[in-house]
């Protein structure tokens, strides 16, 4: 399983193709804010500024810019958009059993608010957590279990 967002995903987005091409199932979380947050955070917490960072527009069928479920689809991957956390347990089951049902991709895309900040930094044992973990959170981790391991 993979976290990803929103233009991290259009940038490296031909790997998906890839993995379709070789049956390599897996599962792809994108948070999408329709902002560049690699580039927004960064500005906002160093320099105190937000300019040119916005990707986000009105997309095909409701999405916040490029409808990147169109998209997996497309390239003959799979993918669901969901916008209220009580439909990420179910869809990130489905993603798990038709991903490997299928042999490729799946996307779960959550719409997540504008100005939400990742975690993120220089390394995995460097990464700073912006916004507060609540009661709960945790147990999304435990989905993780259930993904079979690759060869």
């Amino acid at each position: 399983m993979g976290v990803v967002g929103d233009y991290s995903f259009e940038f490296l987005m031909e790997e998906v193709a890839v993995a379709v091409q070789h049956q390599v199932p897996y599962v792809l979380v994108m948070l999408n804010n329709g902002f560049m947050s690699l580039i927004r955070q960064p500005e906002k917490y160093q320099y105190g500024i937000n300019f040119g960072v916005d990707i986000g527009y009105q997309g095909p069928n409701g999405a916040l810019g490029m409808d990147h479920v169109g998209v997996m689809h497309a390239m003959g991957a799979l993918g669901r958009r969901i916008t209220r956390p009580d439909e990420i347990r179910p869809a990130l089951e489905w993603a798990i059993q038709a991903s490997e049902e299928a042999r490729v991709p799946a996307l779960v895309e959550v719409i997540v608010e504008r100005e939400t900040d990742a975690a993120m930094g220089k390394s995995i044992d460097n990464v700073n957590e912006y916004e507060p973990i609540e009661e709960g959170e945790r147990e999304w981790a435990q989905l993780a279990d259930n993904i079979p391991e690759r060869d």
